[in-house]
């Protein structure tokens, strides 16, 4: 039966195509077949092979004595609360910071200031379930934020000002290697230890559709992350406002 469909699939539509196309469904059916095979007989190294893209977006710094550990806003998830409630309960910090809440759907990440408000208020009360005190929770005003360059901008005003040399961050595993070019770009200054939070949905990301779409989404912004660096570098200007 897969020979006869095989024999009728070649005769009527692959033979009629022009070369071009024979070559591209050759590639494709080529390509296709081998990863079968390859998976078929090597199933953990080719698993392994799938992981990369997301292992290289995570970042885990081993976590710093610090007076804060800031949580960068963006995921409903409560896996950046979680590592910041851990990191001030196992006494590595004393407070948590955050911006107060104004922050935009994920996309587009446009300044337009089609914002939210309450993110914040709700990883405000996320921690205290937790069992951090209200006296260990520092909320900031950061009205008009609208990407994560803009909110570590002002974060790193108010540290700056607070006279802070050094930080633990904690945001999402996704999220934390942009986290960290983006500090450098911005707050050189700051020691900033990035942390991902744990995320094991994100290490098979081929098997769920949410997963995918961050990874996406991820690789998108550092290529955002990665024009913005150019064009600063072009200037003459390191650190920015965090507008391109």
């Amino acid at each position: 039966m897969l020979a006869w469909f095989a024999r009728s699939f070649i005769a009527q539509y692959y033979f009629p195509m022009k070369r071009a196309f024979q070559i591209g469904v050759t590639v494709t059916l080529g390509t296709l077949v081998c990863s079968a095979l390859l998976y078929l007989f090597f199933p953990q190294q080719v698993l392994s092979v799938l992981r990369i893209p997301a292992h290289e977006l995570i970042v885990r710094d081993a976590e710093r004595k610090t007076h804060y550990v800031v949580v960068m806003l963006g995921g409903e998830r409560s896996d950046r609360t979680d590592l910041a409630a851990r990191i001030i309960l196992e006494k590595f910090s004393e407070k948590i910071l955050f911006c107060d809440g104004y922050h935009p759907t994920v996309f587009p990440t446009v300044p337009d200031y089609a914002t939210w408000e309450g993110r914040g208020f709700e990883y405000r009360a996320q921690v205290i379930e937790k069992g951090i005190r209200e006296t260990q929770i520092e909320m900031i005003p950061c009205e008009g934020i609208y990407d994560s360059s803009s909110e570590i901008n002002e974060i790193a005003k108010f540290l700056r000002k607070a006279g802070e040399k050094s930080v633990n961050v904690a945001t999402s595993a996704a999220h934390s290697r942009r986290v960290r070019i983006i500090w450098n770009r911005l707050a050189p200054d700051i020691k900033a230890q990035v942390i991902g939070a744990k995320d094991f949905h994100f290490d098979s990301w081929w098997r769920e559709k949410r997963s995918l779409r961050v990874l996406l989404y991820e690789y998108g912004a550092l290529g955002k992350e990665l024009l913005r660096r150019v064009y600063h570098s072009l200037l003459g200007s390191g650190s920015t406002d965090g507008k391109v």
